[in-house]
């Protein structure tokens, strides 16, 4: 069986038992408790377990590390941690929650590519997540930050040099008499040559 066969029955197991679930809500005309809230969490479970049992060891052995990491359980997120999920969001209907999430798969697991691929791709997101975070240790919070100190330096910088330049030619016209800093000098013919 190919991970695309395997990824397929998985979407299909949840996709179908959750939404006879939903049916048995409405027509039994109530609103969903935490008993359903938990079947649909039990549905989506078992897809996960079913699925990594038909899977190549390797490649079920890597998903449970993700979810080790990810959720502190090999299997994926326990109820628990959707109910914690669900009200963290604030979310008041904590049941419907859990439900709708149930329903909803990852996108990026349902494409056609191998879960192999999948995974490849994580982890390369991971390995440049690594890298940045590395960046920003070393650096200071971000390049961003670390640009505008230097050029806040830069401009201090500026303005020292600016101000002794400022001074260096308030001493020239006045050692020279002018009336005027920077050898303005008086008369019409200064602001005559400024309007040119």
């Amino acid at each position: 069986m190919t991970n695309e066969e395997i990824r397929n029955q998985y979407n299909k197991q949840v996709s179908e038992g959750i939404s006879k679930l939903e049916a048995d809500i409405k027509r039994q005309k109530r609103i969903p408790n935490m008993t359903d809230a938990k079947k649909a969490w039990e549905i989506r479970h078992q897809a996960r377990i079913d699925a990594r049992a038909k899977m190549k060891a390797s490649e079920a052995m890597k998903l449970r590390a993700r979810d080790m990491k990810k959720y502190g359980h090999p299997n994926g997120p326990t109820f628990s941690y959707e109910v914690e999920k669900a009200r963290s969001k604030g979310k008041g209907d904590v049941p419907k929650s859990i439900i709708n999430s149930g329903k909803r798969t990852n996108e990026k697991w349902n494409n056609p590519r191998s879960i192999t691929e999948a995974l490849r791709d994580r982890l390369k997101d991971r390995n440049n997540k690594n890298r940045r975070d590395n960046f920003k240790s070393r650096y200071g919070k971000s390049s961003e930050a670390n640009r505008t100190k230097e050029l806040s330096a830069s401009n201090r910088e500026l303005k020292k040099s600016g101000n002794s330049m400022t001074s260096r030619q308030d001493s020239k016209s006045k050692s020279r008499g002018d009336s005027k800093p920077n050898g303005g000098g008086g008369g019409s013919r200064g602001k005559e040559s400024r309007r040119r």
